[in-house]
């Protein structure tokens, strides 16, 4: 739907046929997202313009809120596993995916007008059934026993926030409640404010599925490229791991969630 100008139109006209032209909230959470790490015209056409026709469109009606999913990965990552992130640090995507992002959001405080907005920074979601494609992936490998699965192309200690589903649903849900008390634009943050490194998750996950801890070894990132290449060219693997993924091995992801404590009262459960 968000391809289209018409389409937007429609459904729109549908709600207000329905229900009339005052919505409290707008959680937008559609977007283009692929592994690949490569651009995709569909960033563009889904996420940047698809955002742009819906927010314009939106305009004929009285909003109470405009809440963007957006990603933590439009931070730059820091070098360091005791720093920590939050809304002020440097925007820096480092991959097609969070670029369509950060792109979005800009194209969103251009064109919001009169509808308060925030832009919802979320760290990497999980659930209790695997549907997290990385965290899946990583139990897979160790599972299985995969050499890849005892190496790795950074650092041991790299480190990245989480978000449970059901903490990110509470936070929106404090976010759709408290939206009258928020500012008219409001970039924040939610994530897990504490977070596991690579080999201590590695041994988590080889203590629980084979009752013992885990060798991981740390290899050099142009190995580690090499060897996805050939999985995936060579021996016609589809290989998950792809070369943004080794380029960003290095990178932490901890997030202050200060701001979020304080407007919405909000703390992760898990």
């Amino acid at each position: 739907y968000l391809s289209s100008d018409d389409s937007v139109r429609t459904a729109l006209e549908q709600v207000r046929s329905e229900f009339g032209t005052r919505i409290a909230s707008v959680i937008h959470l559609a977007a283009y997202y692929d592994i690949s790490g490569e651009p995709n015209p569909l960033y563009e056409k889904i996420t940047v313009q698809g955002t742009r026709r819906l927010i314009e469109a939106l305009q004929d009606f009285e909003v109470g809120q405009f809440l963007f999913a957006s990603t933590m990965l439009v931070h730059r990552p820091t070098d360091m596993p005791d720093e920590r992130i939050n809304e002020e640090w440097p925007l820096d995507p480092q991959w097609a995916y969070p670029e369509s992002k950060v792109k979005t959001e800009q194209l969103l405080r251009e064109k919001h007008g009169d509808i308060p907005l925030v832009l919802l920074r979320i760290a990497g979601v999980y659930d209790d059934i695997g549907h997290s494609p990385f965290v899946a992936q990583q139990i897979s490998r160790i599972y299985e026993h995969r050499v890849t699965a005892h190496v790795y192309p950074g650092m041991l200690c790299a480190n990245q926030s989480f978000i449970h589903l059901d903490d990110l649903t509470d936070a929106i849900a404090r976010l759709v409640e408290r939206r009258r008390e928020l500012p008219a634009e409001l970039p924040l943050l939610v994530g897990e404010p504490d977070a596991l490194g690579y080999e201590e998750v590695q041994n988590i996950i080889g203590c629980a599925l084979h009752g013992e801890e885990w060798t991981t070894v740390r290899i050099p990132q142009p190995l580690a490229k090499a060897g996805a290449w050939l999985q995936q060219e060579i021996f016609q693997e589809d290989g998950f791991i792809k070369p943004w993924m080794v380029e960003a091995s290095n990178d932490h992801y901890i997030l202050d969630i200060t701001r979020a404590r304080q407007l919405l009262d909000w703390e992760p459960k898990h």
